[in-house]
């Protein structure tokens, strides 16, 4: 026989208690396990611990917000809230991923680079752009750009977009 406070959960009162305690150990595990990934990698690369730090306040408020909106949605007077922060979750992430267009070619070219390395740092390479042409000895390539010190000591940095859009010329041989 119900209750009246089974009546206000999805799959009743105790259901609710053991998925909420489900869901909040989970949700810890990966909280603490995303946070100890990110301080080692904070240790072994202090060059980018602001990024890390985004990075670590980035994944909780997305955990917390996984497992606020999942007890949530087992409250059946809370269901039409929860769906409503779903669907407006889903418009922000469109939006998102619209504005970041650019950052993210960048980042999908570089992994392209990164896979078939028609140049690698070291080598000297001429680029011919539209409007320029660069050349210079490759110091590093990374997922967003690639940083080229030309011979008059200048440093370029391209955006990986870019440099998977021009022709480039490897004028020093590999080893």
């Amino acid at each position: 026989m119900d209750t009246d406070i089974d009546k206000l959960f999805v799959n009743g009162y105790a259901s609710f208690i053991s998925l909420t305690i489900f869901t909040l150990a989970i949700g810890l595990i990966v909280w603490f396990s995303i946070k100890l990934k990110i301080k080692k990698y904070n240790e072994t690369h202090p060059e980018h611990e602001v990024s890390g730090r985004f990075v670590s306040s980035a994944v909780r408020f997305a955990d917390l917000t996984i497992v606020t909106l999942t007890i949530a949605s087992q409250v059946i007077p809370l269901r039409p809230a929860v769906e409503m922060m779903c669907s407006a979750g889903s418009v922000l992430a469109i939006c998102s991923t619209f504005a970041a267009k650019e950052s993210l070619s960048n980042y999908i070219a570089g992994f392209l680079l990164s896979i078939h390395r028609p140049f690698k740092v070291g080598d000297i390479v001429v680029l011919n752009m539209d409007y320029m042409q660069i050349k210079g000895i490759v110091e590093d390539i990374t997922l967003r750009h690639t940083v080229v010190k030309e011979e008059n000591g200048s440093t370029v940095t391209i955006p990986n977009s870019r440099m998977n859009n021009v022709a480039v010329e490897v004028l020093v041989p590999r080893d």
